[in-house]
């Protein structure tokens, strides 16, 4: 969802832009830490041009062009003297390091490779993607009349859409070292703390794909799980979390995705102060990038 929206920001801009869907190649998935497959098609008002194949090859050129490599690597001390015409691949291919990267929209011809989460990016078309992710409705229909109950309860009363990521998180060693001891107990602690001396009667909603581990980080309060949402139909977790008054959210897309389609006047977005451990951002810079949210650390303290 985060790349699409930065397609759009591009296309609002009047740039010519493409959306590479490789990574999701059967290929791909297989040697990817957490699979995924593509759901975007899923939502009826998104549209994208897929990259086309002449552009693909080009960059696949670049990126692949050994004998440039080489004449770059051996013939460096005499660029001055030698007429060498090849353009090193930063040239064309630039990967995310930073939460924020604000010189990638002066790029031309240039492919782009990384998650570019960051609200900043798109908060000025925020209606557009508002409209864009609008959601379909349950494949099941006797789901579909719970996942509405369910919205107009959660608009009613003093809800809180709280989401814990297990699973592939825990399991998998490269997640965990990415994305590990960010959305911690005391996080959760901290952020329930804030938000109900704020909520009177607050009603605590829990997504979850690991309802054990949620269990254990939730242990003392009372909540309701939201069940029932799978496969294709995940999405419509990210319905209920937006209809929800607060989005209490782990360091991940899914549930922050929630809280930024949540368009509720009175709305209160949480969210760690930072995604994944290789992006430590200063909280200032955070306030700055995520206008709108209350960051809360792992030890369970607004910053």
């Amino acid at each position: 969802m985060q790349q699409y929206a930065l397609y759009r920001k591009f296309k609002e801009m009047g740039r010519e832009v493409y959306m590479d869907l490789t990574w999701f190649s059967p290929e791909n998935q297989r040697k990817a830490g957490a699979r995924r497959g593509l759901e975007l098609f899923f939502y009826p008002q998104v549209h994208f041009e897929e990259e086309p194949k002449e552009v693909l090859r080009f960059f696949s050129q670049k990126r692949g062009n050994k004998a440039e490599r080489i004449l770059r690597r051996w013939f460096a001390p005499l660029k001055g003297r030698l007429p060498l015409t090849a353009r090193p691949e930063e040239d064309y291919f630039f990967t995310e390091k930073e939460m924020y990267h604000p010189e990638i929209f002066s790029f031309q011809t240039k492919e782009l490779d990384g998650f570019f989460h960051c609200q900043k990016y798109t908060e000025d078309i925020r209606e557009r993607l508002l409209r864009d992710f609008s959601f379909p409705p349950h494949s099941d229909a006797g789901q579909e009349k719970k996942v509405r109950e369910q919205e107009v309860r959660m608009g009613e009363e003093n809800s809180i859409a709280l989401h814990i990521r297990g699973g592939d998180y825990l399991q998998d060693s490269a997640n965990l070292a990415l994305f590990g001891g960010i959305a911690t107990k005391s996080y959760y602690r901290g952020a329930l703390r804030y938000l109900k001396e704020r909520m009177p009667e607050a009603k605590i909603y829990l997504f979850t794909n690991d309802e054990a581990y949620a269990g254990q980080m939730l242990e003392g309060e009372t909540y309701t799980v939201v069940r029932g949402n799978t496969g294709r139909d995940a999405l419509q977790d990210i319905r209920l979390m937006r209809a929800c008054r607060a989005d209490l959210c782990a360091n991940s897309t899914f549930s922050i995705w929630g809280g930024r389609l949540n368009d509720r006047p009175d709305r209160i977005l949480v969210r760690p102060p930072r995604m994944k451990n290789t992006q430590r951002v200063p909280a200032s810079l955070m306030h700055e990038y995520w206008k709108g949210w209350v960051l809360v650390s792992e030890e369970g303290i607004e910053v």
